[in-house]
């Protein structure tokens, strides 16, 4: 589990450093545009994450209680 969180933010850095990359591109370009842009993007990631980890809560508490469900249920037998 360590190992898999670990390539992830080694993953994300890397993305985040094409970001960077393509955005100074763009703005040596001449576009104005990209700071905006920029945001919007920083912002949607953000929501992104806030929705995977929600979502992930979700799923665990949803297990944590089908666990405790069949540990009553095996109890009671």
């Amino acid at each position: 589990m360590e190992a898999i969180k670990k390539q992830a933010i080694k993953l994300r850095e890397q993305v985040a450093k094409q970001q960077q990359a393509v955005l100074k591109h763009l703005l040596h370009l001449g576009i104005e545009n990209v700071a905006v842009d920029e945001a919007e993007i920083e912002c949607h990631q953000q929501l992104q994450n806030l929705y995977n980890s929600t979502r992930a809560a979700k799923h665990f508490q949803r297990n944590v209680v089908r666990g405790v469900e069949v540990f009553v249920a095996v109890s009671l037998k």
